[in-house]
């Protein structure tokens, strides 16, 4: 019976350690997994994760020199990545913040830049119609320009035409003298015909019985002739004389007419090149309005498109904050595990261990000798 006692007692007590070493080794793994993202050479990660079992497994005031020292490397490299994780969390947070901050910003920057491209699009739209209106004008100005240039021309066509015509009567008085001196011999008929012809052309005759009487009596020689047919010879001469005189007073007064048609066609032309300053002037203006408003415009649509862009921004940086504060805590509660396995005590125990461990009445007994 007392063997059996000392049996069970040795087996409970394997059970302990089983329950040891396992609880042990749960509390130790995550230490060992984050090592890996320790900043340290994988020589180093792989020496710092095998020391730690067996450093960490001895109670605190049993360790030696050497396991004191690994414990710290140990402690080092995890609160070397908690700084790390630290500072990218504090790198995650700042980043939000500017993104939060810019989106704040942009919302102001939108709306100066409405209120300033609405400035520009008055500022565009008012010199647009005064260059319209200027162009209605220099319209206008070539309009009349032309038409007066038109005019000079009609009156160096009609300056022409009379020359011509006076020309031409100067030329048939010299018919009309053959005619009436009877100059023209018995064998010319065919041409003292043609000219009395033309004659009647030229000379306008109201009086019919003058018109009537007018051919014969330029075919009467000079010394035949009766009173009637001398009074339409007259009558010719008289007409004859007062169109050529018509025709001079009408050539005369051309160069003066075309003197102030000239002047005028030079006052316009003149008024048209000023409009046509003006209306450069307001081009310009207009086009450097336009200008400014494509500016405003593009600056309005560049702050737009980086409005659009800012909340998938901050909803990622928003992401990466709640990642790097996992990491964080992940970390420290690394950290807190680790600082009890650093400061583990024979006293201490864990819930399992307390279960594990043997009950008083189960402890060895003194073995009897047997009879």
């Amino acid at each position: 019976m007392g063997k059996r006692a000392a049996q069970s007692a040795a087996t409970q007590q394997a059970k302990v350690q089983k329950v040891e070493i396992d609880t042990f080794a749960q509390e130790l793994a995550p230490v060992l997994k984050h090592l890996e993202q320790a900043q340290l050479n994988e020589a180093s990660i792989d020496m710092l994760q095998s020391v730690a079992p067996f450093c960490l497994k001895t109670m605190k005031e049993e360790r030696h020199a050497f396991q004191h020292s690994m414990v710290e490397s140990i402690e080092t490299a995890l609160k070397g990545i908690e700084a790390q994780r630290e500072g990218i969390l504090t790198a995650a947070e700042q980043h939000l913040a500017e993104i939060l901050a810019k989106q704040d910003q942009a919302t102001t920057r939108l709306s100066e830049a409405e209120t300033k491209m609405n400035g520009a699009s008055e500022v565009h739209q008012s010199k647009a119609e005064v260059q319209n209106s200027i162009e209605v004008e220099a319209k206008q100005a070539s309009k009349v320009l032309k038409e007066a240039q038109e005019h000079e021309e009609e009156l160096r066509c009609d300056k022409a035409a009379t020359l011509k015509e006076n020309e031409a009567l100067e030329k048939f008085l010299v018919t009309f003298t053959a005619l009436k001196d009877g100059t023209f011999m018995g064998k010319e008929w065919r041409e003292r015909n043609k000219a009395i012809d033309e004659t009647m052309k030229v000379v306008e005759i109201q009086d019919l019985s003058l018109k009537a009487a007018l051919p014969t009596s330029l075919r009467t020689k000079p010394g035949e002739r009766g009173r009637f047919s001398l009074k339409a010879i007259n009558f010719c001469e008289v007409a004859l004389a007062s169109q050529g005189e018509k025709l001079k007073t009408k050539i005369s007064g051309f160069d003066q007419e075309a003197t102030v048609r000239a002047e005028k066609s030079q006052q316009l032309q003149e008024a048209l090149k000023a409009v046509e300053e003006r209306l450069a002037a307001a081009q310009a203006e207009t086009g450097t309005a336009k200008e400014d408003l494509d500016i405003c415009l593009k600056e309005k649509a560049s702050i737009e498109k980086e409005m659009k862009a800012l909340p998938g921004a901050a909803q990622k940086s928003q992401k990466a904050v709640e990642k790097a504060k996992d990491q964080v805590s992940q970390t420290q509660a690394v950290l807190s595990n680790f600082d009890q396995l650093k400061n583990r005590t024979p006293e201490e125990t864990t819930p399992q261990e307390q279960d594990a461990t043997v009950p008083e009445t189960m402890e060895a007994q003194p073995v009897e000798p047997v009879a």
